[in-house]
């Protein structure tokens, strides 16, 4: 597979599992500690007035005479706030009937009362931007009903990890649409008349018409217990001066008593009120501090371009050919950079993208690279054992440092091959020729040679590492050539264009002092051997006559020696020698002798 092809697999296979939700778990880890980990403060406008344990202490266990609620929120009015929310649901009569009267007249008074309703379930229609219950609303009662300011939902959404992040500011019923509590209560506070609200703050709305609050901490700017306004001795305590302009929402936050929330702050505050979280929505439209998650599109936009410029590094990086640790730095780093920009998003913006895609696309492109190098690696192995002999440069350069070392080098010469392959295709020639180099060669290596190359029609090859043995398997390399090339002639039959002229082979061996060097100039080079055992071996093919082995060997080596080894049976072959009295071109005479394997 192509580098680019599996680099925009990668891609493609990062955002198919950002769409899938599959990475959503670990972003909303992310986000939940990023939101315990750096809440803004609260608005100084907003103020939760809290019948808590204190209250319940002090005035009776849960819920209250109507007619204390009254004299709660009498207490809240007389001070002058913008709006006061009461997150109490007030959906049956007072059993004395006094105090709802009460309670209406106080709120009918003050003008600026709002009240919840409830619906009992809710969900997300596909293709709808708002949740919708099919259930009828709870309303308060009428007389309660009748003199609020407003009514709305007190809905909050949990995400699939069971966190509240979101309140829908709007809820589809039987009888129509209905805004959230919270919603109202600015609404109300702000003077917006009813008619002209719409939807509070549409521009921080998710896709399904929700605000996402940031949950400051603490929950609200002022926390009172009811105890702080109703007790008759208030040590001096300023309800005007507390409450004046403020928004006030009056709710239950007393131990086992009431809905309670796991919310991105749990791990600060434990599970949350139902009143804290309208608290933080209020605080969130006032701000103007709620959290806009990047859309989908935009967020796989986001994923394909990073993908696209970590792609482009990689190819910059890999034409000046670095150590593979400067690909794992720099996909490192752009994952560390991803979780980065994430953060500051988050906590300078208020803007929300997950960072798991990019971490996972700078690990997927790393991996592809990775993969991509093994492969190169793989290759360029194949080809350095296969061109050069070699399995590794480290090799080649401790075979140069080695110097001159003792082995049998050996050239096979096909003997005929120019009127063979005259007035051949070129195409038809080379397939020809390396019928017999191929076959040659396969013998060469399985007699423990190394091939150094194949100059013209003839095969270059070294025996080393085994001492006298290395001549040995010379000599059983060369007798198998020459029957391999006996064979190829008889099957070809002489019928074939140009086997006729194909008369066997030609063998030279020597055995001598021999070194590794790089042959060449800087842009092309060939890594060989080189000494005078390779010229006396390639003396002695061009001297030995069709289907005849000829073996050179120093006068200074121990002669005798070498061809007893040659001539043993431990490789399986006994071959025997004699003397070789012609004339060697180019080999000084007495310096070498000559032998022939019979």
């Amino acid at each position: 597979m192509k580098m680019r092809t599996l680099q925009a697999f990668t891609i493609l296979a990062v955002i198919a599992v950002a769409a899938a939700g599959l990475l959503l778990p670990v972003d909303m880890a992310v986000r939940t500690r990023l939101s315990s980990s750096f809440p803004p403060a609260p608005d100084s406008r907003v103020v939760t007035v809290e019948v808590d344990d204190r209250a319940l202490a002090a005035f009776g266990r849960w819920p209250w005479p109507r007619s204390l609620l009254a004299q709660l929120v009498g207490r809240v009015a007389e001070a002058g706030p913008a709006a006061i929310g009461v997150d109490i649901i007030l959906s049956e009569p007072d059993p004395n009937g006094a105090g709802d009267a009460l309670l209406a007249q106080i709120m009918g008074e003050y003008g600026r009362v709002v009240l919840p309703m409830h619906v009992e379930s809710y969900s997300l229609p596909p293709e709808a931007q708002l949740y919708a219950s099919s259930s009828l609303p709870v309303y308060p009662v009428s007389v309660l009903a009748d003199g609020a300011a407003g009514i709305g939902h007190v809905i909050v959404v949990p995400d699939s990890d069971a966190v509240v992040r979101r309140v829908p500011m709007v809820i589809g019923t039987p009888q129509g649409l209905f805004r959230a509590f919270s919603s109202e209560v600015v609404r109300v506070g702000l003077g917006i008349p009813d008619q002209e609200a719409g939807i509070v703050f549409r521009g921080d709305l998710d896709s399904t018409s929700s605000v996402a609050p940031a949950f400051p901490f603490p929950s609200a700017a002022r926390r009172m217990s009811a105890v702080d306004l109703l007790a008759d001795d208030r040590q001096g305590f300023s309800v005007d001066q507390e409450l004046s302009g403020k928004f006030v929402l009056i709710g239950v936050t007393a131990k086992g008593i009431g809905d309670r929330h796991q919310t991105p702050v749990s791990a600060r505050i434990g599970a949350m009120p139902g009143l804290l979280i309208h608290a933080a929505a209020v605080d969130a439209m006032l701000s103007g501090v709620a959290i806009r998650s990047v859309s989908p599109g935009t967020a796989f936009v986001a994923i394909a371009l990073t993908g696209i410029v970590l792609s482009v590094a990689n190819g910059a990086m890999r034409r000046r050919e670095p150590h593979i640790v400067a690909f794992v730095a720099m996909h490192f780093c752009a994952a560390w950079a991803a979780v980065a920009i994430s953060v500051i998003l988050y906590v300078d913006y208020a803007i929300w993208i997950g960072p798991s895609p990019f971490v996972l696309l700078s690990i997927g492109l790393l991996g592809a690279e990775l993969y991509a190098s093994g492969a190169r690696g793989r290759k360029f192995k194949a080809a350095l054992s296969r061109y050069v002999g070699m399995d590794s440069p480290e090799q080649a350069k401790m075979e140069v440092a080695a110097g001159t070392q003792k082995m049998a080098v050996m050239f096979v010469d096909l003997r005929g091959w120019s009127a063979a392959s005259h007035g051949l295709d070129p195409v038809r020639a080379a397939d020809m020729v390396n019928e017999y180099l191929s076959a040659f060669a396969d013998a060469v290596i399985e007699c423990g040679g190394t091939i150094e190359g194949f100059p013209g029609d003839a095969v270059f090859a070294v025996f080393e590492g085994r001492g006298c043995e290395d001549i040995a398997r010379a000599v059983l390399a060369a007798t198998r050539v020459r029957d391999i090339a006996r064979r190829i002639a008889q099957e070809k039959n002489g019928g074939q264009v140009g086997s006729d002229s194909l008369r066997g082979i030609g063998v030279g061996i020597a055995y001598g002092d021999v070194a590794r060097a790089e042959l060449g100039g800087r842009r092309r080079a060939e890594f060989t051997v080189v000494g005078a055992t390779v010229n006396t071996a390639k003396a002695l093919e061009d001297a030995a006559a069709e289907g005849q082995i000829l073996v050179g060997i120093p006068a200074d080596c121990a002669e005798e020696e070498i061809l007893a080894a040659a001539g043993s049976e431990e490789l399986g072959q006994t071959t025997r020698y004699r003397p070789w009295q012609g004339t060697v071109a180019k080999v000084q005479s007495g310096s070498v002798g000559v032998f022939e394997v019979l």
